[in-house]
């Protein structure tokens, strides 16, 4: 998302939540065009910083900016303590989203390699989706490893490649078992 947003040439960032996080850190990101913030149960009940939350969505809200939450529960359930952060957060749209199961996980992959313009046969995504954690980001991150090791050597990815690639440690780690 903080991808496609960037190179459409917008403003945006990705931020992730933790305990310590202070609400300046907010500041800088009111003239941003897509804001979106990880973990964000982490910060419910953090009086200053729901207060700097909610005066940045205001914000974003009066700019036209968009605001993504990803968060562990609903807003209602994550803990925020101002009623109008929990309603805010509540008057937008709401997603449940579950893990993906390993055949959406493979084609995910093959249409993050096809969208890269590069062939990624099924028996090949097959045998690297069992030989790999189950991280998506991982995954990607391998599979962006490979295709541009295929290209630089302008071989195909094939099952006898990829075996190659990850036997003689020719990729960063991350995405080996």
């Amino acid at each position: 998302t903080v991808r496609a947003a960037t190179d459409a040439g917008l403003t945006s960032a990705y931020l992730p939540a933790h305990a310590g996080f202070k609400p300046d850190a907010l500041d800088a990101l009111r003239r941003i065009d897509l804001l979106c913030i990880d973990d964000a149960e982490r910060i419910a009940g953090a009086t200053g910083v729901e207060e700097a939350m909610g005066g940045l969505c205001r914000e974003l809200e009066r700019r036209g900016s968009r605001l993504v939450l990803a968060a562990a529960s609903t807003p209602a359930g994550a803990g925020f303590e101002r009623d109008d952060m929990r309603t805010r957060l509540a008057s937008g749209q709401i997603w449940r989203l579950q893990p993906l199961t390993d055949e959406e996980r493979l084609e995910a992959v093959q249409l993050r390699v096809r969208s890269r313009g590069i062939k990624l046969p099924e028996a090949t995504a097959r045998f690297l989706m069992r030989r790999v954690r189950r991280n998506p980001s991982d995954v990607f991150s391998l599979v962006d490893q490979l295709a541009a090791l295929a290209a630089s050597r302008s071989k195909q990815l094939t099952v006898p490649f990829v075996r190659l690639a990850l036997r003689e440690g020719m990729l960063e780690a991350g995405g080996g078992r």
